[in-house]
């Protein structure tokens, strides 16, 4: 499940919490279970905003932490290695599935690694290009569309 989510009017506390986290910033090497902060989510007022921010976004927390995208305007950053193939992964092997027995679709940079985890790749027909090109398949719809 996803988290109760938490807006931070200081970007000083929210650092802070992230240090504690992911390890960056003096030294701190904490869990993201420790502070409380399982991902972060940033909102951008638009996808050229979330451009120029994310190489800052990466440079700040190195190796320590995945900067990913699903929509154009935000940016998500997770512990390194926790993402959705991380969940899948988890499960199949708890259901004793092989994963070369599984289909997972997907239209977000967030998704390539799920897709690359599974016997059959899908992406939307909006998928962004990158998620495309890694797919075993592309759908002739999009994810809104029935």
């Amino acid at each position: 499940h996803e988290p109760r989510s938490v807006v931070w009017a200081d970007v000083h506390a929210l650092l802070c919490a992230a240090a504690a986290s992911y390890g960056t910033g003096g030294g701190g090497h904490g869990t993201a279970s420790s502070s409380g902060v399982q991902k972060l989510l940033l909102m951008g007022g638009s996808s050229a905003e979330i451009d120029r921010m994310r190489p800052l976004w990466e440079a700040a927390f190195e190796s320590r932490a995945e900067v990913t995208q699903a929509v154009a305007t935000m940016l998500e950053v997770l512990p390194r290695g926790n993402g959705k193939a991380r969940g899948v992964s988890t499960l199949l092997t708890h259901l004793a599935v092989d994963t070369a027995r599984v289909v997972a679709v997907g239209d977000g940079e967030n998704d390539m690694d799920m897709l690359r985890l599974v016997g059959c790749g899908v992406a939307m027909r909006n998928a962004g290009k990158a998620v495309q090109d890694i797919a075993d398949h592309v759908l002739d719809r999009t994810n809104d569309e029935d």
